[in-house]
């Protein structure tokens, strides 16, 4: 059941750096499996990904340059997800809205994500909490 009765002082906008690095996770996800679907494991060598075949090359390399730079992209920002988990989760504490979202979780969360500059696994951990966040977010009180 949504509890949307809230005022316009409630409208934060920080969400959208959650939702960006959801976004990356989803394109970087994407582009691998592409990647794996158009090319096949070299015999009688460490385990690595070459084209199938010349015709899927240019896919191959499309993904591949996708995956390095939304990679890339996701570990050099990754301080403005937690900053804008953080601040949203203020915002809407601030506000005069029935959903209070649990600042020491949140913060947490926030937090941890910042570890992903050294250790990308968080991230596995960190981007499903953002989408919990995001979807309680909408559940309670929308996105706007």
């Amino acid at each position: 059941m949504s509890r949307k009765s809230v005022s316009t002082s409630s409208s934060s906008r920080w969400w959208y750096g959650v939702a960006f690095f959801i976004a990356i996770l989803g394109v970087v996800w994407a582009s691998y499996g592409i990647l794996h679907l158009v090319s096949e494991p070299q015999a009688g060598s460490p385990p690595s990904l070459v084209p199938s075949s010349p015709e899927t090359g240019l896919v191959f390399l499309f993904s591949t340059l996708t995956v390095a730079a939304t990679v890339l992209l996701g570990s050099l920002l990754a301080p403005l997800y937690s900053l804008c988990l953080y601040l949203d989760v203020r915002a809407i504490r601030q506000s005069d809205t029935e959903w209070i979202p649990n600042r020491m979780l949140w913060g947490a969360v926030a937090i941890l994500h910042l570890g992903s500059f050294v250790f990308s696994a968080v991230q596995l951990l960190t981007i499903p909490a953002g989408v919990v966040y995001l979807y309680r977010r909408r559940e309670e009180i929308g996105l706007r």
